[in-house]
Order: structure tokens, then C-alpha cells, then sequence
């Protein structure tokens, strides 16, 4: 019997995220939830289903995943494990970190290859007087 008060009066930390309030909003317990789903490996949507304080909450959430799922499943482009949030993080970011990447080393490339060639050989190329650049200053 002592163990268990010891356990009842032992501090733990406060967290909001925690607690279950009955004079919350559905605002705020929609927000609960959706940082629930996002941090807790183990916690299930399905879990509020039977909590009458959660229950237009799930509903709510449950609603939004389903018509979400319906515009996959009515898309021609798009599917349920080939979405537009993947499409952009596996395919638009990096190809546009690849034509940057490529276009700088393009242009140093080709600055590098007209510079040693006045100096090493002395030509002038066209290219140098497109790219506006000074071969006088370098000799």
C-alpha cells in the first residue's frame, strides 16, 4: 500500500499533448491528434473510435483521409503509393539540385578551358567575347 501512494505522488512531467480535456476544443484535440499521429509510432486513429470526446474528431480526420484516398484512386497520374508530396521529394528537388549542380560546372568548365587556352596558346575564342569576359587582364 505504501508503494502505490509513493507511485501516485511521484512528479511527472506536464506535457499537453498527454492529457485528455474534457473543456478542449475540437480544435485543439483535432491538433492533439494530428501531432500524435506524427510522433507516436504506436498510436492508432482507430484507438479514438470509442472515446465519445474524440469521436467527432475521428470522424473529422477519418473523413479527409478517405476523400483523399478517392482523388488518388480517380487519378490518372497519381496512386496511392505514388503521390505528389513523393513525386516532389524523390523526383522535382533532386532534378533541379542536379541542373544547378550541372550548369555550374558547366560554366566553370568552360571559363577554365577559354582562360588556359589564351594563356597557353594565346587564341581568342568567340565564346570569350559572348561570355563578356576580359582576356587582356590576364596576360
Amino acid at each position: 500500500m505504501i508503494k502505490k501512494s509513493y507511485d501516485s505522488l511521484k512528479y511527472t512531467r506536464y506535457n499537453e499533448y498527454h492529457l485528455i480535456n474534457v473543456w478542449a476544443s475540437n480544435d485543439k484535440r483535432e491538433e492533439i491528434i494530428k501531432r500524435m499521429l506524427l510522433t507516436d509510432k504506436n498510436f492508432k486513429l482507430t484507438s479514438l473510435q470509442v472515446n465519445p470526446l474524440y469521436k467527432p474528431v475521428f470522424d473529422k480526420l477519418d473523413a479527409l483521409a478517405v476523400k483523399q484516398l478517392n482523388e488518388l484512386d480517380k487519378s490518372r497520374l497519381w496512386s496511392r503509393h505514388y503521390t505528389k508530396a513523393e513525386f516532389k521529394f524523390t523526383f522535382a528537388y533532386p532534378f533541379v539540385a542536379f541542373c544547378i549542380i550541372i550548369f555550374c560546372s558547366i560554366s566553370y568548365g568552360v571559363k577554365y578551358r577559354l582562360y588556359a587556352n589564351y594563356i597557353r596558346y594565346g587564341r581568342e575564342l568567340e565564346l570569350a567575347e559572348m561570355m563578356d569576359i576580359d582576356l587582356d587582364d590576364i596576360s
